[in-house]
């Protein structure tokens, strides 16, 4: 498991809409310098817009009420992670 991948991952795609982007239309050169298991990999090549927008919104509102990612978005590396 790449926990630390994925948050790098997650963390990249929230702050940067260009990787944001390829992630969504290209995953496999968006992921290509993370170290992800093939499973990793497939859950973010499943992702929607939707979803990966979703979990930007609340990781904004996170950040905007204290300046700290807190733990709360855990839920989504462990969906990706599991």
């Amino acid at each position: 498991m790449a926990m630390k991948d994925v948050k790098l991952v997650l963390d990249k795609a929230h702050k940067d809409d260009n990787f944001r982007k390829m992630l969504l239309e290209n995953p496999d050169e968006a992921l290509r310098d993370f170290s992800l298991s093939d499973r990793e990999k497939s859950k973010f090549k499943g992702i929607g817009q939707e979803q990966l927008m979703a979990f930007k919104s609340q990781l904004d509102k996170r950040f905007s009420k204290d300046g700290s990612a807190g733990g709360d978005d855990d839920w989504w590396v462990e969906s990706v992670t599991d």
